[in-house]
């Protein structure tokens, strides 16, 4: 059974079982690290660490999986729906999962703050049904993307909360979808004060054709908090969405 046969309803089911309050999670749960330019310039092989911003490496074309992104994500439950919590997500979809999200907030966040520039390859993790929301002009890439911000004067220190996966099988034990939780601050400076990027919300990823797990539904809002001011907006693949 392919995963793009699944009835609507059922993705829709997996995507409102994941969304879970936020708040009750132990504050010592967050998983913080600091991302500077000269880091992530030495870890993608730039050339020039030392140019303000840091600079990304384009032509990386290695595939989701093997990409280990600079923001420290670690899980928080991994449970198959439908099991009363009892059953684990396999191990190698875990790390799957996680290195499409870890490498879809390198390449659509973290890239784009030290570099000032746009976000590249993005398709590289996100499925064909959403892939065009999110190119360049796609109607959710400002919210999924931080393009277009203030040059950054410090490093980004980062806190995420534990990502909570439930994975929905098929009646052979497949995994065919896999809801992700992302909650995830990052805190910088520019030249006009700090800045801090809040991205709270929900990812449902699916197995791709190569083995590797793509995006290809989200429910995300993103504050972004300046000196002059704050701003909100938010991105979702759901049927019909509401302002919070």
């Amino acid at each position: 059974m392919h995963v793009s046969r699944i009835a609507g309803a059922q993705v829709a089911s997996l995507a409102a079982m994941h969304l879970r309050p936020r708040s009750i999670i132990p504050l010592g749960a967050v998983v913080v690290i600091a991302v500077s330019a000269l880091a992530l310039a030495t870890c993608r092989g730039d050339d020039d660490p030392e140019s303000g911003r840091g600079t990304a490496d384009t032509t990386d074309d290695s595939s989701p999986a093997d990409y280990e992104g600079s923001v420290d994500l670690e899980v928080g439950t991994a449970i198959i729906a439908g099991s009363g919590g009892e059953a684990s997500l396999d191990r190698a979809v875990v790390k799957e999962v996680l290195a499409t999200i870890g490498g879809y907030i390198d390449a659509a966040v973290v890239e784009p703050l030290l570099t000032g520039e746009a976000a590249k390859k993005l398709e590289r993790f996100f499925g064909l049904r959403v892939v065009t929301r999110v190119m360049a002009d796609g109607e959710d890439r400002p919210s999924l993307t931080d393009e277009g911000l203030p040059d950054v004067s410090a490093d980004l220190v980062s806190k995420a909360r534990p990502v909570d996966l439930d994975g929905l099988a098929d009646p052979s034990g497949a995994v065919l979808m896999v809801g992700a939780s992302l909650d995830l601050d990052i805190t910088t400076a520019t030249a006009e004060g700090p800045l801090t990027i809040s991205r709270v919300g929900d990812l449902i990823l699916e197995p791709d054709a190569d083995g590797g797990w793509e995006i290809t539904g989200y429910d995300i809002e993103v504050r972004r908090r300046s000196a002059g001011g704050s701003t909100t907006t938010a991105a979702s693949t759901a049927s019909t969405t509401e302002a919070p």
